[in-house]
């Protein structure tokens, strides 16, 4: 089963690897998270960065460049 999430209510998502492994990130008009594994959704940033922090993560803020 795929889950999938495009909710712009809750642009930020983690997902939790089987190996403990985080990814996280935030989704834009337009796009959508699809994966097999389950998807954590945040409508608020401090929110989304007290999950990851709390499951052995470190929030990095990436600067997207064009």
């Amino acid at each position: 089963m795929i889950n999938n999430h495009r909710d712009l209510k809750k642009p930020f998502w983690v997902v939790i690897s089987p190996y403990d492994t985080l990814h996280y990130g935030e989704i834009k008009e337009g796009t959508q998270l699809s994966t097999k594994m389950d998807i954590h959704t945040f409508s608020n940033k401090q929110d989304w960065i007290a999950f990851i922090e709390e499951n052995g993560g470190e929030y990095v803020e990436q600067e997207l460049t064009e």
